[in-house]
């Protein structure tokens, strides 16, 4: 597992270095789904509204796990399958996509990419 900083302080964060992609600051991810099959992914940034199903569910505050983020081991295996289900049959198949699932990056967070980008380039 890697852990890439990408907020500090409440201000995104980014790394410069060639081929170390990284989008600033908290985050939600958007599920665009068409009867019961998911189509494609959205990045945004957590303050975004964008259609689809958000994904990500806050399960830590101020260092204590939240009560909601408390599931029994069951119910978290039963959400996984359905989770996994949902997906189309090529990325579940163990053969290689013969086209990458969709995931798509926000225009307001590419947005504060460049923003961000820019305070901290060098002058």
């Amino acid at each position: 597992m890697a852990y890439k900083l990408c907020a500090y302080a409440g201000e995104g964060r980014l790394k410069l270095s060639t081929g170390k992609k990284l989008l600033p600051g908290r985050k939600q991810v958007f599920r665009i789904e068409n009867d019961g099959c998911a189509q494609r992914d959205v990045i945004a940034r957590a303050t975004e509204r964008l259609e689809g199903r958000p994904l990500l569910k806050m399960v830590m505050h101020n260092g204590k796990r939240l009560p909601t983020a408390m599931r029994h081991l069951g119910k978290i295996r039963d959400v996984a399958e359905r989770e996994i289900a949902m997906l189309p049959e090529d990325v579940r198949d163990l053969q290689p996509l013969k086209s990458p699932y969709p995931v798509e990056v926000s225009e307001e967070l590419v947005a504060y990419q460049g923003e961000i980008a820019r305070k901290v380039a060098p002058r």
